[in-house]
């Protein structure tokens, strides 16, 4: 396929103009995020847990992830966080 050719005017339009007028008038800041991962939570594969089932990894769940914070709370947070869980 071949490019479609520029009429002279548009061609001259799109030199003279500067970028900024063909993009919006955005700043775009770099953050750089760090994400760190637990180990992983084996569960088994259940066709109709129990909810005693549900509840014991549950509570796996919110443990791991309690320990994951405070393992890396000083590097990543505030000194003073807390971990809340609703």
């Amino acid at each position: 396929m071949v490019a479609p050719m520029l009429s002279a005017k548009t061609a001259k339009l799109l030199v003279e103009q500067p970028i900024k007028s063909f993009m919006p008038d955005y700043t775009f800041l770099s953050f750089s995020r760090t994400f760190t991962v637990g180990s992983p939570i084996c569960a088994p594969k259940m066709a109709h847990p129990t909810e005693t089932d549900v509840d014991f990894f549950h509570h796996k769940y919110i443990d791991a992830i309690t320990e994951l914070f405070y393992a890396h709370k000083d590097e990543y947070a505030e000194p003073n966080a807390k971990l809340i869980i609703n």
